[in-house]
């Protein structure tokens, strides 16, 4: 199998493409050049993210779909192949097209969020990798692994309310997750 991508793809998929596939930070990507940021999409599909690919199951559109956030559903094209592989703990649908020599051209990678399948996980979104790694510097020190932190910080604030104020809207807001 032989998977083209090509330069205006490299470049869309490294500026705005999920966190996990790259060592630099979104943040960082958006600064980047067109060339640097080919350069770093390469760097990834060729050490990891190709052979996942290649290898990667078929899934049919009517279940990629769904997986996908609204903003990423914009860009999905049906009549495309789309293959699901797994990274670093998460889910990934790459879509492919293919040509008439059967050669086929990567045009997107998404990653669905874990969240999707587990409503009651709640995903925080650091302002930079320095304070990710800070705060998890900081749950070390304290002998805990940061994610349990990060929980017990956020049950211990929630106790600061009193439930007759939830309660009023528990029922409707259970649909909202």
């Amino acid at each position: 199998m032989i998977i083209k991508v090509e330069e205006k793809a490299k470049v869309w998929m490294a500026r705005y493409g999920a966190n996990k596939l790259y060592t630099e930070s979104q943040k960082k990507r958006q600064d980047m050049s067109d060339t640097e940021l080919a350069v770093i999409f390469d760097e990834c599909w060729l050490s990891h993210i190709e052979k996942l690919v290649i290898f990667a199951s078929f899934i049919e559109p009517e279940k990629a779909y769904p997986k996908l956030s609204k903003t990423h559903q914009k860009y999905f094209r049906e009549n495309q192949e789309h293959r699901v592989f797994y990274y670093k703990n998460a889910e990934f649908i790459a879509q492919l097209l293919k040509d008439k020599d059967n050669i086929y051209y990567l045009n997107n990678i998404w990653r669905k969020a874990s969240s999707d399948d587990y409503p009651e996980l709640l995903f925080v979104e650091f302002e930079s990798v320095k304070e990710r790694k800070k705060f998890a510097k900081i749950a070390n020190l304290l002998g805990q692994h940061d994610q349990k932190l990060g929980l017990s910080l956020l049950m211990d604030f929630m106790k600061y309310f009193p439930e007759h104020l939830l309660e009023k809207n528990e029922n409707e807001d259970e649909d909202k997750f």
